[in-house]
This record gives C-alpha cells, structure tokens and sequence, in this order.
C-alpha cells in the first residue's frame, strides 16, 4: 500500500504560502453480514468506518483518514505496498 507524497504550492496575491503535501492511501471495503459497507486503511491502524452505503461511505473514510493524521507524525507512517488480493477456499 504505497504511500505517494506529492506536494501543492498553496499561493494567494502575496505569494507562498506554503507546501501541502497529499498522502495517498490503500482503502480495503467489503460488505459485512448485514450489507453495511466496512471499510479500513491498513497504513494506518485503527483506521476504519462503516456506512448503509458505498456513497456514504467514501467520505466517510476520507474524515477518518484525515482524524487519523492528525496526531500523527507523517514520518511514522509505514510504508506498505500493495500485493494484490486472493481468495482462499478452505474445507469446513
């Protein structure tokens, strides 16, 4: 889960203001048992939101993200990369 740091000019009629940088982020989403959206951000632990649907659930997750960062150092964010997913079938 690769996390990408580009970086904004923020500038107003005086100048620069400064440099905003963007993080970007794996979001996993499934459907539990009773079709509620789940979904979490295995970068960053502790991560995660529910919703009724996928539409409210994107916003959802951004707010989340965007608490999670709050308190948190940019640099200890670990760097994950995403591998692909599998589904496994096992005998019950």
């Amino acid at each position: 889960m690769a996390i990408h740091y580009p970086k904004v000019l923020v500038i107003s009629k005086l100048g620069v203001i400064g440099i905003i940088k963007k993080l970007s982020f794996t979001v996993l989403i499934e459907r539990d048992e009773d079709g509620v959206y789940v979904a979490r951000v295995p970068a960053l632990k502790g991560c995660h939101t529910q919703a009724h649907t996928y539409e409210e659930l994107l916003p959802r997750i951004k707010e989340a993200v965007e608490l999670c960062l709050e308190d948190m150092d940019v640099s200890e964010i670990p760097e994950l990369t995403f591998e692909g997913v599998h589904r496994l079938e096992v005998d019950v």
